[in-house]
């Protein structure tokens, strides 16, 4: 269970880092994949790309999520973080505005929005093949590993962001130096990928996998719509954590 816990929540600090990395370069990626004619409005497109990553989330989560009640929790498990680190591994070497034009912002859209696909499925799943593997009385804590491990793939994030300002110039950034979190991030899921593919599918859903609905996403909304309101309602606070943390330094 402790290697479980471990694999999974390493896993998930590491695609929290890929997806935020992005925030945290921004004021460099704006010069980077959008026409320089009006800065202010670049960064404002920088910023709404980083938004389409939000936007595609809620869909990761439900098409990742229902596919894991019909095929398996591993192996929607595998194919998120290998979504996630080949987008990541993607950004991390697109051509510049300046090499291809327009054609830079749009690749760039694609892969943020494969990012938010598969970090929206990844939080969840990881949630859910921990709280499988464990037993009832001590669920609550080896989940809570997930969450403790979110946060300190944002600190990562924080760290990695400080020592690119602090060893390269602002010239030196822009040329090749933000390629360096995006390739680190992605080359790290690639051998978090093969760990994940050691660790069984959990036991519940072995025990369950032949009362499966055919469209799991429905019973949820037909039984259970009051807990998807509230759990809208919970996502809220952590919204505040996104504008306040990430978009305000931007």
């Amino acid at each position: 269970m402790k290697k479980i816990t471990a694999l999974t929540s390493i896993g998930s600090a590491i695609e929290f880092y890929d997806f935020l990395t992005y925030i945290l370069l921004a004021s460099y990626l704006s010069q980077i994949f959008f026409p320089q004619d009006n800065a202010f409005i670049a960064k404002v497109e920088t910023l709404l790309v980083f938004a389409m990553g939000y936007l595609a989330r809620p869909i990761g989560g439900m098409y990742f999520g229902s596919k894991g009640d019909r095929d398996g929790r591993k192996d929607v498990f595998l194919t998120t973080i290998l979504l996630m680190a080949f987008a990541t591994l993607g950004i991390g070497i697109l051509p510049t505005y300046d090499q291809v034009g327009y054609i830079a912002p749009l690749l760039l859209i694609l892969l943020r929005l494969l990012q938010g696909l598969a970090q929206g499925a990844e939080l969840p799943g990881a949630i859910t093949f921990i709280a499988e593997h464990a037993h009832k009385k001590n669920r609550g804590m080896y989940v809570s590993f997930v969450f403790m491990a979110v946060l300190s793939g944002a600190l990562l994030c924080s760290f990695t962001h400080y020592l690119l300002t602090t060893f390269l110039t602002d010239e030196e950034i822009l040329a090749w130096g933000w390629r360096l979190p995006f390739l680190f991030g992605g080359s790290i899921l690639l051998l978090g990928y093969f760990l994940r593919k050691r660790m069984a599918e959990t036991p519940i859903f072995i025990n369950q996998a032949n009362n499966t609905h055919a469209v799991p996403l429905l019973e949820i909304v037909k039984h259970y719509p009051l807990k998807i309101v509230l759990g809208i309602m919970l996502t809220l606070l952590t919204a505040m954590m996104v504008v306040f943390g990430y978009y305000t330094p931007s």
